[in-house]
């Protein structure tokens, strides 16, 4: 147990950061797939159209 406190912190600090990044990320991936099959492509497009005019 010779491992200096800060060196512990800072581990703790990048696992917490890798962990809040992954979860974006899943969050983000999550909601594409879910769009894409919810509304169809057909759908999507004449949104985007409707947007546009």
């Amino acid at each position: 147990m010779g491992v200096p406190l800060p060196i512990i912190i800072m581990i703790a600090m990048m696992m917490l950061m890798f962990g809040v990044s992954v979860i974006v990320l899943l969050k983000k991936k999550g909601n594409f797939f879910t769009q894409t099959i919810d509304a169809k492509p057909k759908q999507s497009n004449a949104q985007q159209e409707d947007k546009k005019i």
